[in-house]
């Protein structure tokens, strides 16, 4: 089976996407900061700009078994910093956390109540992403 990503994606308005890295101290895979030219993987400028600010964190599991352990490390990590993320959310942000599923033939997964009441408490939406 391939990986599950795991992934955290911030986007807000105003926001400048390196204070999102700052206040929580994670490595982001993604940067997008509003008002900056939008620039294809390739390098090549779009002619637009980013409409928004985008920020995101992503973490492979190779393994569906420490898929329980990875959320749980990722949902604490951004539960220290709930107040940020609350401001996020009440200043037209959206924070969202999500798995991107490739391909699943079957798969299994419950999202503990206690992770389900922190990403609450944060205003976190969680969803899942199945690619076929």
């Amino acid at each position: 089976m391939e990986s599950i990503a795991l992934i955290c994606l911030v986007s807000h308005p105003k926001l400048d996407p390196t204070t999102v890295s700052q206040q929580l101290g994670l490595k982001p895979y993604l940067l997008q900061t509003v008002g900056q030219q939008v620039v294809t993987p390739k390098g090549k400028a779009t002619g637009s700009n980013y409409a928004q600010s985008k920020w995101g964190y992503k973490t492979e599991v190779a393994v569906v078994g420490d898929l329980d352990r990875s959320l749980t490390e990722l949902v604490d990590r951004l539960y220290v910093s709930k107040q940020f993320i609350r401001e996020i959310s009440t200043n037209g942000g959206r924070v969202r956390v999500f798995m991107n599923l490739p391909k699943p033939d079957s798969f299994a997964f419950e999202v503990p109540p206690e992770i389900l009441r922190k990403l609450a408490d944060m205003g976190i939406h969680f969803g899942l992403e199945i690619f076929r």
